[in-house]
């Protein structure tokens, strides 16, 4: 095969040869899956969409391997589907899911939709995972060529140069940057495996922890304290901004907040006033409503909010650690009330109507106490989590940028 190369100086200390990926891979394009061939479990081919390639990455894996469909020959034909080789690399190519930059290598000959590209190197040129490691350190949104639904050609990607040192040193570079990789999601695991632990503690002392079916015996969480609510200050005025009280808004939040005393921006008490805003108390349990439902936080020093939640406050009844694990445990219930037709919301009524187990607040407590331990543990393995990918971003700059 006829390669074009160029030869470029890197950090002044060495020459490294940088090959297109024009020159070094072919290019898959998606089939068009209609719905009437959709839904089939098991099959001789894989039918890979953009939802199968987010499951698989937020797995931690590589290698695709949960996929939603399969077809046979059969409907391959009919289809006049483009099979993907093996050990090719698959993301999204258009939408909002082209900006996450996920990668997956495919593991058999499968298909993908139209909303998928998929990159095959030339194995005797490119090492597979050093091909995918370097498509991780690419940005599709600097190739998307519109800013309305944003999209990638072939002919934007094939001019992206690849570093190309010789196979023996490509694979020693993905070797190390796997046991990385592979160090990470083991912690990730482990990470998992505390929040069963707790949520295995919850169920041996309180009974079953979900919320659906909702149990008349337990009591609604407008009868056990107060529900905080929040919105915006004009951002027009700039005196209702850059004070000191916390403001905090759902973007701020994630899987692993907890206790939560800091925010990105702050307002002042002129911006509070101005839409009467409420300090929240310490140890009121924050619960985002909309954009996303579903995350679970607790207060640790006063704040106000935005729009987007619904907090508790219930001291005497409820402690604020035993119902953050009850509904950070029941994101599938929270989501499937919501309502909306631009975007899903919980509002304060259907919120209020919510109900919960409420155990003595003593056996509340002793729970509280075990969740701390497990947020002890849980904190070292987030740090070592952190440390690694530091370690992992700084050797993909190293060797890829």
């Amino acid at each position: 095969m006829q390669v074009s190369t160029t030869d470029i100086l890197i950090k002044g200390l060495y020459m490294k040869t940088v090959m297109t990926i024009k020159d070094t891979c072919e290019f898959y394009n998606g089939t068009g899956f209609p719905m009437v061939y959709q839904g089939k479990t098991a099959g001789k081919y894989p039918f890979y969409k953009v939802g199968d390639i987010s499951k698989n990455v937020q797995l931690g894996n590589c290698y695709l391997k949960e996929c939603d469909n399969y077809i046979d020959d059969e409907i391959l034909n009919q289809l006049r589907g483009v099979l993907v080789p093996a050990n090719s690399i698959a993301f999204a190519k258009i939408g909002e899911a082209l900006k996450l930059n996920r990668r997956t290598i495919t593991s058999t000959p499968c298909l993908v939709d139209n909303n998928v590209i998929a990159i095959h190197p030339n194995e005797e040129i490119l090492d597979v995972e050093y091909f995918y490691y370097f498509m991780k350190t690419v940005n599709m949104a600097d190739y998307s060529s519109s800013t309305t639904v944003p999209s990638v050609k072939k002919s934007s990607l094939e001019k992206i140069g690849v570093p190309t040192p010789e196979l023996n040193e490509q694979k020693r570079i993905s070797n190390e940057l796997n046991t990385l990789s592979f160090a990470i999601q083991s912690k990730k695991d482990e990470l998992s495996s505390l929040d069963e632990l707790v949520k295995s503690r919850f169920i041996e002392m309180f009974g079953d922890i979900d919320l659906s079916p909702q149990k008349s015996e337990w009591t609604k969480l407008s009868d056990l304290g107060t529900i905080y609510t929040g919105t915006t200050p004009s951002t027009g005025d700039e005196t209702n901004w850059d004070g000191s009280i916390l403001w905090i808004t759902p973007a701020e939040m994630n899987d692993e907040s907890f206790f939560i005393d800091n925010t990105i921006r702050k307002i002042t008490e002129k911006g509070m006033k101005s839409k009467s805003l409420s300090l929240m108390p310490v140890g009121t349990v924050l619960l985002s409503t909309r954009a996303p439902i579903g995350k679970v936080g607790i207060v640790a020093k006063p704040m106000t909010c935005n729009q987007g939640f619904k907090n508790f406050y219930s001291p005497d009844k409820l402690n604020s650690i035993f119902l953050y694990v009850v509904l950070k445990n029941n994101t599938q219930y929270l989501n499937a009330i919501g309502t909306g037709t631009t975007f899903k919301e919980i509002s304060k009524t259907t919120c209020g109507n919510i109900r919960v187990p409420v155990p003595p607040i003593e056996l509340q407590n002793e729970f509280a106490k075990f969740v701390k331990l497990i947020d002890k543990s849980k904190f070292i393995v987030q740090q070592q989590i952190k440390d690694l990918q530091e370690l992992l971003d700084s050797k993909m700059d190293e060797y890829f940028r």
